[in-house]
């Protein structure tokens, strides 16, 4: 039996999250949409996952977030950064990753609604629009790097008890 023949809900293609016959609208079983839910919170509930992420990011050779968060608060001496030096020293760094938790929990709030695909467009749209009103120009790979520390930090926190089921679930998205 496949997968997708256990699925309660139509499936997507299985090479992009965006379902390309249906006007480019992400679709997710709600069992995913709960799923994702419910590793966000988890995660959210057990550290502090803006600081985590942008310990990550600090320590991210190809990322530019440091160099970028120097240019707006001075030349950070730190070597080793920790979720309490991110708090207590880094302030501009603990409002980016509190900004970064906001977002998410807005997106995947909207997963309950029915037109989540549109509203995760436009709040996307929307930041996009805010950070080039900042003058943050962000290249593909700073975004790739923001996304895997991210992912990180929720594995972390939510490992994946069999590799079958990870790569099962992943190649949906």
């Amino acid at each position: 039996m496949r997968l997708e023949e256990t699925l309660p809900t139509p499936t997507r293609h299985v090479d992009s999250p965006v379902d390309k016959d249906d006007n480019d609208a992400m679709i997710l079983t709600a069992d995913e949409a709960i799923f994702l839910q419910a590793s966000w919170q988890r995660a959210v509930a057990t550290v502090d996952v803006g600081a985590e992420l942008i310990i990550r990011l600090l320590n991210d050779k190809r990322s530019l977030f440091k160099s970028l968060l120097e240019s707006h608060t001075g030349y950070i001496t730190i070597e080793k950064f920790t979720v309490e030096i991110v708090n207590r020293e880094l302030k501009r760094g603990r409002e980016v990753g509190q900004g970064v938790v906001r977002f998410f929990t807005k997106a995947l709030k909207c997963l309950d609604e029915p037109c989540a695909s549109d509203n995760i467009r436009q709040m996307s749209f929307d930041l996009g629009v805010l950070h080039y009103r900042m003058r943050v120009w962000f290249q593909a790979e700073n975004w790739l790097c923001v996304k895997n520390s991210l992912l990180a930090v929720i594995l972390e926190i939510n490992p994946i008890k069999s590799m079958t089921f990870y790569l099962r679930l992943i190649s949906k998205f």
